[in-house]
């Protein structure tokens, strides 16, 4: 299990990027996309924290009318929490 650990963590710079990009993007469905999957895999591989913070992003992401600050608030949540887990 923790090989697989290994690889999630190595491929979270790269998901990360990506909804970073979706998000200067504009695209709301991708990012939220990307977010749903990190909630879901994150628990799963021991990293409950990196988890709640994409869960965060996703129910924020699902609201009509989002605001732009919060969403790049917790955008930048995740990404502090995977860094946190990273080091």
């Amino acid at each position: 299990m923790a090989e697989l650990a290994e690889i999630f963590l190595g491929q979270l710079p790269v998901r990360i990027d990506a909804m970073r990009h979706a998000w200067q993007e504009g695209d709301l469905t991708a990012l939220r996309f990307g977010a749903h999957q990190l909630r879901g895999a994150a628990g799963g591989y021991g990293f409950p924290e990196v988890g709640v913070a994409a869960g965060s992003l996703e129910d924020l992401l699902r609201v009509v009318g989002q605001d732009r600050e919060r969403i790049e608030s917790a955008l930048a949540e995740v990404e502090r929490c995977w860094r946190s887990v990273a080091a």
